[in-house]
């Protein structure tokens, strides 16, 4: 399972305002005969399950029912400025063995970033930062 974190009515939005922002890719070009053709939009994230899990935990907003929701884009703009990417990554433990909890720092760097962006667009739009 994935989430993905967009801002609130963002296809309409881009589609409207700014078409000229999509992509478009093709879904297993090299295995697929039928070549699917897919949309990609600007302001979204897919993340699997499990590092928004992460992720939203370390931003403070997890709950055991969070795979769907809204948020402000200032409240989400907030507990960004307050969050360590260290917190979400992968790190050696004293003993020499690596603990696969967490996420690498790359990735986590990329997370905060991509997250920070749709909130700060959704903070221009007046419109809430959604997820599921």
């Amino acid at each position: 399972m994935s989430v993905t974190i967009t801002i609130e009515n963002n296809h309409k939005y881009i589609d409207t305002n700014h078409p000229e922002l999509i992509t478009v890719e093709v879904f297993d070009k090299d295995i697929d005969p039928y070549q699917v053709e897919y949309k990609v939009y600007p302001f979204e994230l897919n993340l699997a399950s499990g590092n928004f899990i992460c992720v939203w935990q370390a931003l403070g907003l997890y709950d055991d029912d969070c795979y769907c929701g809204s948020i402000s884009a200032n409240l989400l703009i907030s507990c960004l400025t307050q969050f360590s990417v260290k917190s979400i990554c992968r790190e050696d433990s004293q003993d020499g063995n690596i603990y696969t909890q967490g996420i690498d720092i790359d990735r986590a760097a990329r997370y905060y970033w991509s997250v920070m962006q749709i909130a700060q667009e959704a903070k221009k739009r007046n419109a809430l930062v959604v997820w599921g």
